[in-house]
């Protein structure tokens, strides 16, 4: 095989991974958004599943982007660069770059749709965390709530909330 050949190879896998990273984290968008809804109806059961997809669309994303770096790094020594150069600059512009036209374009294209799917991805995932983060902090409040009503002793904490550390026991004879 000539080294033009095997470099188009290198570059056809590449694009073929993005590929797959652009259809992975369509996926793990698609998880995420489940697990808005889930959070929206307090459905802890699709909140559960959907955090196991989004579990495995992650692991499988890890290892797209490990066989990724692995194809950088064979692009680096086909074309001359030194290997340490693609480790430290493993960006998809990057390798682009060491790819004559038209592979070059095609990995661009798929770079830049893989983009807009991590940006989108990436405000949806925003979003849960806020959702959570709001629930979180109305069931703290509640909690606080609770143990205001439970507190006999009245006692504060450092940060000047009444606490339900120790606890008083009460009695009421309705006997006599």
């Amino acid at each position: 095989m000539n080294p033009k050949t095997s470099i188009e190879a290198i570059g056809g896998e590449l694009e073929g991974l993005i590929v797959l990273l652009i259809d992975r984290h369509g996926g793990l968008l698609s998880a995420v958004k489940d697990h808005r809804a889930g959070l929206a109806k307090a459905d802890t059961e699709e909140i559960e599943r959907s955090v196991r997809r989004q579990n495995e669309h992650v692991q499988a994303i890890a290892e797209l982007e490990r066989r990724r770096l692995a194809v950088l790094t064979r692009l680096a020594e086909a074309t001359g660069h030194d290997k340490a150069e693609a480790s430290q600059r493993p960006t998809i512009s990057w390798a682009a770059g060491l790819l004559a036209e038209p592979a070059r374009g095609r990995v661009l294209a798929a770079g830049a749709a893989l983009k807009e799917r991590l940006v989108e991805l990436a405000a949806q995932t925003k979003v849960v965390r806020q959702a959570a983060e709001a629930i979180a902090a109305q069931m703290e409040a509640l909690l606080r709530q609770v143990a205001q009503r439970l507190s006999h002793a009245g006692t504060y904490n450092p940060r000047g909330q009444v606490e339900a550390r120790t606890q008083v026991v009460t009695a009421l004879d309705i006997r006599s």
